[in-house]
């Protein structure tokens, strides 16, 4: 992913790798952008398009580098969740909100583990390569969907 400074009319500059958009609190909209270590959260303003910056998240996860981002409602509550994978470890992290309505961390897991032995000194796969939220069990519920290798990998649930 290619990266973009963005200016914020003089007041930050954000060095930005893509943006989402996702279902808020209270039906809002809200914007992410996704930065090289964190993503910051904006909610949409009315008739104006005005961004106020809600904070920011960095992972507790050591050396995380996020690449994408997929919104889903995992827990039901109406809000989107969000899951954030990072391709260089292959971890998956959920992130849903808190009391507060702050990002946390609910979950991570390990995609797949690397043998170095078998790659070399090339580096290990940046994988996942795509990430999709959709209900593909027919259930209702959204499911985890994950391109590694190639694979499709389905974490339905429950």
């Amino acid at each position: 992913a290619a990266h973009e400074t963005v200016e914020v009319r003089g007041v930050a500059r954000l060095d930005v790798t893509g943006a989402l958009q996702l279902a808020g609190p209270k039906g809002r909209r809200e914007l992410l952008l996704l930065g090289k270590d964190r993503f910051w959260w904006m909610p949409e303003g009315g008739a104006d398009f005005a961004l106020k910056n809600e904070g920011t998240h960095a992972s507790d996860l050591p050396d995380v580098r996020y690449f994408y981002l997929a919104p889903g409602d995992f827990n039901g509550d109406g809000i989107d969740d969000l899951v954030a994978v990072d391709i260089y470890a292959n971890t998956v992290e959920l992130l849903s909100r808190d009391a507060a309505g702050l990002w946390a961390g609910r979950m991570h897991f390990k995609v797949f583990e690397t043998d170095p032995h078998y790659e070399g000194n090339r580096g290990g796969a940046q994988e996942p390569r795509e990430c999709v939220v959709a209900d593909v069990t027919g259930d209702g519920k959204p499911d985890l969907l994950l391109l590694v290798h190639d694979r499709v990998l389905v974490y339905p649930q429950d």
